[in-house]
């Protein structure tokens, strides 16, 4: 399509994206993995920078994982298939 441009990529391997969503500044997404490669923000959609997730997020056909942001505010929601669980985070995604 005109105007598209390659975004960069981020994640170790082969698995969903569960969610992208815009925060104040740039935007937040999660893939799946494990808690510490599981998340990633980009200022600009070129370079990414992994976050730190507060529970692993695999793949699997009995998990939904997803993910929502407004203003400096995130909201992951992740049902394992015996229960779900909703975090929050607030602040600047910006690293350093």
């Amino acid at each position: 399509g005109q105007g598209w441009r390659s975004g960069g990529a981020f994640g170790a391997g082969p698995g969903p994206v569960w969610g992208l969503t815009a925060v104040a500044d740039g935007a937040f997404a999660v893939v799946a993995g494990g808690a510490a490669g599981a998340g990633w923000f980009s200022r600009d959609g070129d370079a990414w920078s992994p976050v730190v997730l507060p529970v692993a997020v695999p793949a699997g056909s009995d998990r939904t994982v997803a993910v929502t942001g407004s203003g400096d505010a995130a909201l992951l929601l992740v049902d394992d298939g015996a229960r779900a669980g909703v975090w929050s985070a607030r602040g600047s995604w910006s690293p350093g």
